[in-house]
């Protein structure tokens, strides 16, 4: 899992702020699916990875220049592969608190943003279940195959 961490955060300029946040942040690398509008007012679909999640936001980077004050819908995958392999597991909305351009090479943007409602599974609860007794069912196979060899 991730890393709690705290601290102060160098942002557009090289100004820095302190932290003003009630909750520790997490860092995690899960793949993310973040939908949304642009700054052109156009809509986009992106895979990134997170930086940080507390319980109330989120922080990640985008190669797309959104505005603050915007509604996105994220998609956090069960891993951290290709974005072949990001099968959402949770789907929330956030809204966007502030938009850094990071400093480097990269063009990207670090985005902080807090979530809005509730995260909902993206699968069918019927089928994770299905998937959890099958995995079960194997566990207990392989811990009583020393039984028959």
């Amino acid at each position: 899992m991730g890393r709690l961490f705290r601290g102060a955060k160098a942002c557009l300029g090289g100004k820095r702020r302190v932290e003003r946040r009630a909750a520790d942040r997490v860092r995690d690398d899960s793949r993310l699916v973040v939908s949304g509008i642009n700054r052109s007012g156009h809509a986009f679909q992106e895979v990134s990875s997170i930086r940080d999640v507390s319980p109330g936001g989120i922080s990640f980077s985008l190669q797309t220049s959104i505005e603050p004050g915007i509604v996105l819908d994220l998609s956090i995958c069960s891993g951290q592969g290709v974005e072949s392999d990001c099968v959402p597991k949770f789907q929330i909305k956030a809204q966007v608190l502030r938009v850094c351009r990071e400093v480097n090479e990269n063009e990207l943007f670090t985005v902080a943003a807090r979530f809005e409602g509730e995260a909902k599974s993206a699968g069918d609860e019927g089928f994770d279940a299905l998937v959890r007794q099958l995995q079960q069912a194997v566990e207990y196979d392989e811990s009583r195959r020393h039984q028959f060899e």
